[in-house]
């Protein structure tokens, strides 16, 4: 009986160590190296941690622990390695040898966490004279402090700001633009344009009047047939006030960059002296 417990303990461990290799995650860097007049590279990678570091899934690597890896006839080499991005220290990064038969060259990887294989340009770290680090900006990653603002998630980079002072993760293309028409009649639809440089989408679209009410819409045109109507941003026409009203009802929000965009006038009541529209958009 203490010999079956003994193999039956023993099978476990070995069942659990299995399972928690196979729960480490790996990023795999793939290649070929080649001189300067496109002749394969052979000889050896010797890559070896820098520093103790534990990966963003909890996988422990001593700092000196060693990878081989030889190259191919043709210079290719593929090797999976532990991230760094996203471990503790934030500094963890790989040394790497190259050993040729005519020379021996190191420098330093900074792995990502990525499910498919990525290459040198997008793992090796640039390190100039100190003090001063370069590093591709592919391999920054945002401290935790960067959150995104309110629910916009998307298309963030990270900024600096002095109220609050500190660093943020928001929008990088986000713009608005503002159409004034005075005096503002059916017959003026079509007639105020705006001309985007660049595709958008439309996020947002308020107004506001002086007096009485007009009820506006945007009309998307072809730049040669600018006069002709098109597509209706809103799916609803918005009813403009003396208190800024918006809507996010849309029937199409894609503007294709060089695409005419046009203020429709609906409808009017009170004899209105102006009509102020704020147009929201994020560049694509």
């Amino acid at each position: 009986m203490p010999q079956i417990k003994k193999i039956l303990l023993t099978t476990l461990l070995l069942l659990l160590t299995a399972l928690g290799a196979s729960a480490q995650v790996t990023t795999t860097v793939a290649d070929k190296l080649v001189t300067g007049t496109g002749i394969p590279v052979t000889g050896t990678l010797k890559i070896t941690a820098a520093v103790a570091m534990t990966a963003a899934d909890g996988t422990q690597v001593p700092a000196g622990q060693i990878t081989n890896v030889v190259l191919s006839s043709t210079g290719t080499f593929s090797v999976s390695l532990i991230p760094t991005i996203g471990a503790a220290p934030y500094n963890a990064f790989y040394y790497v040898d190259y050993t040729t038969t005519s020379s021996r060259v190191r420098e330093e990887w900074t792995i990502p966490v990525s499910s498919t294989a990525v290459n040198l340009k997008q793992v090796r770290v640039i390190w100039p004279l100190a003090p001063n680090v370069l590093i591709p900006a592919s391999q920054f990653v945002p401290p935790p402090t960067c959150t995104p603002i309110g629910a916009t998630t998307t298309n963030l980079v990270l900024r600096y700001t002095t109220n609050p002072v500190g660093w943020i993760c928001a929008p990088d293309n986000t713009g608005d633009v503002t159409l004034n028409l005075e005096n503002p009649t059916p017959l003026d639809a079509g007639k105020f344009q705006w001309l985007p440089k660049n595709g958008l989408t439309i996020t947002g679209v308020s107004c506001s009047v002086d007096t009485g009410t007009v009820s506006i819409n945007l009309d998307i045109r072809s730049a040669v047939t600018p006069n002709n109507s098109g597509q209706e941003v809103l799916s609803v026409d918005l009813l403009c006030n003396s208190t800024t009203t918006s809507s996010t009802n849309f029937s199409t929000t894609a503007v294709p960059g060089g695409a005419p965009v046009a203020l429709l006038i609906t409808n009017t009541t009170g004899a209105p002296g102006i009509v102020r529209v704020y147009v929201n958009y994020l560049l694509n």
